[in-house]
């Protein structure tokens, strides 16, 4: 995945190479890259990478970055602008699938606060960061069935948040935080042809007043 650093202006990448367990980075300032080669980022230590997704926090020049592994564990880290932390391992070896897009991070654009969703043992969960510490394990009993994809996205002018979820009967339900707690669910599709690759996406008109599922 890549995310630029909010002040700098720098791009992170980071991705894996072969089947290795280490994950590497790189850094693109806008004119050339800070290594000639990637640079080892962290270790997964047991697995190796299948799925990475990454947010970067308004405002400052941190990142939040969360990993699958090969075998089915979720992993936070965080970058700071110079350095990797590992935040720790969420999902030891449970989340639905290691193939799919089953993982979002996405930052409250007012607070600064980042909620990282995901799909394990048939529930879509949370939890959030608030640029320091993670908050409690927080089920989003809206969402009631094992799901395969979710796509989320912020709303650039207040902290809520909109959130699309594909489950494995085919159905596509949508939800809604207001910074504090989920506040509305939709079923908007009963029938979709595939919920085995991201055929869905939110996103925010810039101006905040309207979401598109």
């Amino acid at each position: 995945d890549i995310a630029y650093e909010s002040q700098s202006g720098d791009a992170l990448v980071v991705g894996r190479d072969g089947t290795n367990t280490p994950v590497y980075y790189n850094i693109w300032d806008g004119t050339s890259w800070a290594f000639a080669n990637p640079q080892t980022a962290f270790n997964l230590v047991s697995a190796y990478l299948r799925l990475v997704t990454m947010a970067s926090c308004p405002g400052n020049d941190d990142i939040l970055i969360a990993t699958v592994d090969s075998d089915a564990s979720l992993k936070v880290f965080h970058w700071n602008g110079s350095a990797f932390a590992d935040l720790g391992t969420i999902v030891n070896g449970g989340m639905s699938t290691a193939n799919y897009d089953i993982v979002q991070i996405v930052y409250e654009q007012q607070s600064g606060d980042a909620m990282i969703i995901w799909s394990s043992a048939g529930e879509v969960r949370y939890r959030i960061w608030n640029g320091s510490t993670l908050g409690p394990e927080n089920i989003i009993s809206l969402i009631p069935d094992d799901v395969f994809i979710l796509r989320a996205a912020a709303d650039p002018a207040s902290d809520t948040i909109v959130l699309a979820a594909l489950d494995k009967f085919y159905d596509i339900t949508v939800v809604v935080w207001d910074g504090d707690a989920w506040i509305d669910s939709r079923e908007v599709e009963t029938a979709c042809a595939d919920n085995s690759s991201q055929n869905l996406d939110v996103a925010w008109e810039a101006s905040g007043e309207d979401a598109v599922v």
